[in-house]
C-alpha cells in the first residue's frame, strides 16, 4: 500500500482546488453570462430585497391598525347600559344630576356619567377612517405588480441549465423593475402605516377614556344608588305617588345589583378592551 507523503498530499488538494475553481468560472463568471446580464440580475433582486420586503411589513401593519380601528369603532354602543344605571343612581335628572346624601362624589360622579353619555359620540368620531387616511386600493395595485417581480424573479432564479435564458430572464425581470420604480411615490405604504397608526392611537385613547369611566361607574352606582334608596324610603311612606316612586327605585336598585354583580368579570376583562 502506497503512502503519500506531505508534498504529494499538498499537490493533491492543489490541483482539486483549481480544478473546481475552473468548473465555478465556466458557468458563473462574467465572461459566461456577461456583465450586462448581472447587472439585471442585482437590479431585480435588489429591489426585491430592499422596496419589495419592506412595502409588504408597512402594508400589513397600515391594514392590522386599520382593522383594529374599525373594529373599536364599531362597540360605542356597549356602553349605553352602564350610562342608564349611572343615570338613574345620580337621580335621573340631567339638570341636577346628585349622588344622594353624598355630595362629594357628586362632581367625579357626574364627570363619569358625561363621559359615558358622549361614548356613542367620541368613539365613532375618533375611530372613522376617512377615504383620505390611506389609499388602500392603490396599495393593492402596487402590491400586485411587486408580486408579479417577486414571481419572475423566481422563475428567472430556476434558470440554471441555459445560461442564454436566464439572462433573458433577467432582463425581463430588470424591466418590470424599472417600470416599478416609477410607481415608488404613489405606493407610499410608510405614509399609509404611519397615519393608520396615529388613527389607531386617537381611537384607542377615547375608547380606553370610556373604558376607564365605565369601570369608576360601578362604585358610584352603588354609593349613590344606596344614598338615594335610604332617603327616598324615608319619605314614599306617605302619599300614593312616592309610593309608586319607590317601587321604581326598587326595581332600578335590583337592576343596579345585577350589574354590581358583574364588577369582578368587567375587572377580569379590563385589558381585553385595550
Amino acid at each position: 500500500m502506497k503512502i503519500k507523503n506531505k508534498e504529494e498530499e499538498t499537490e493533491t488538494k492543489g490541483t482539486r482546488l483549481s480544478a473546481a475553481l475552473e468548473s465555478r468560472n465556466a458557468t458563473c463568471s462574467g465572461a459566461s453570462l456577461g456583465d450586462s446580464c448581472l447587472a439585471d440580475l442585482l437590479t431585480a433582486m435588489k429591489f426585491e430585497k430592499d422596496k419589495i420586503r419592506t412595502f409588504t411589513n408597512q402594508k400589513k401593519r397600515a391594514e392590522s391598525f386599520k382593522k383594529i380601528t374599525e373594529a373599536k369603532g364599531g362597540k360605542e354602543g356597549q356602553f349605553g347600559n352602564t350610562t342608564v344605571y349611572l343615570l338613574m343612581a345620580l337621580g335621573g335628572n340631567l339638570s341636577n344630576l346628585a349622588c344622594g346624601g353624598k355630595p362629594s362624589l357628586t362632581t367625579q360622579a357626574a364627570s363619569t356619567y358625561m363621559t359615558l353619555d358622549n361614548c356613542t359620540v367620541s368613539i365613532p368620531a375618533s375611530c372613522a377612517v376617512p377615504n383620505n387616511t390611506a389609499n388602500f386600493t392603490l396599495l393593492d395595485t402596487c402590491q400586485a405588480v411587486y408580486k408579479a417581480i417577486q414571481t419572475k424573479n423566481k422563475a428567472c432564479l430556476g434558470e440554471t441549465t441555459d445560461g442564454a435564458a436566464a439572462c433573458a430572464c433577467w432582463k425581463a425581470a430588470a424591466n418590470m423593475t424599472t417600470a416599478a420604480k416609477r410607481l415608488a411615490a404613489a405606493c407610499d405604504s410608510q405614509g399609509a402605516q404611519k397615519k393608520m397608526k396615529e388613527l389607531k392611537k386617537s381611537c384607542m385613547d377615547t375608547f380606553t377614556s370610556c373604558k376607564k369611566a365605565e369601570d369608576s361607574s360601578v362604585s358610584f352606582i352603588l354609593s349613590c344608588s344606596s344614598s338615594s334608596s335610604s332617603s327616598s324610603t324615608s319619605t314614599n311612606s306617605t302619599t300614593n305617588s312616592t309610593s309608586t316612586t319607590n317601587s321604581n327605585s326598587t326595581k332600578m336598585r335590583r337592576e343596579i345589583n345585577s350589574l354590581l354583580q358583574l364588577q369582578p368579570f368587567l375587572d377580569s376583562l379590563h385589558l381585553s378592551h385595550l
